[in-house]
This record gives structure tokens, sequence and C-alpha cells, in this order.
């Protein structure tokens, strides 16, 4: 008796999306409770609108930082944790 191949868990529109950083630890913040109410429904992020508003973040702060109101510049990393929490 042959195996059936295995189906992708995921569609290919999930290429469109970004996962929450607490996804692979299964973090109680990567996640939301469905309208129902009884089920949990992974947070994702849109690609194109994530990187739009991270461009226009570290562009913020880069003008902040001209104009004396920030000494630095916050890392991608640093600007990531603050839109995903």
């Amino acid at each position: 008796m042959s195996r059936k191949p295995q189906k992708a868990t995921r569609t290919w529109w999930r290429n469109e999306f970004y996962d929450h950083p607490g996804r692979a630890e299964k973090r109680d913040d990567a996640y939301v409770v469905s309208t129902a109410g009884n089920t949990k429904v992974e947070k994702v992020y849109c690609k194109p609108c994530f990187d739009t508003d991270l461009n226009e973040l570290i562009a913020r702060d880069e003008a902040d930082r001209d104009l004396g109101r920030r000494n630095n510049i916050r890392s991608t990393e640093e600007i990531t944790t603050y839109c995903t929490s």
C-alpha cells in the first residue's frame, strides 16, 4: 500500500504574509481569539504593508535624530519588535 503525499499546510497566499515572531514558540501574543471566541488564530502581517511601515518608521527616526529629538536610530529588529508587540 503506497502512502499519499502529504499536503502542504500553507496555501500559496501565505507567502504574502509574515508570521508573528512568537509563532515558532507558540507564545500567547502570537495569536488572537476569533470573533466567535472559541478559536485562536495566528497573527500575520501583510509583507508590503509591514515593509512600508518599517521604512516609514526608520525615516521618522532619522528625521527626529536630525532635529535633535532622538539620539539614535532604532535597529530594524527593535522596530520589528515594537510593531509586532
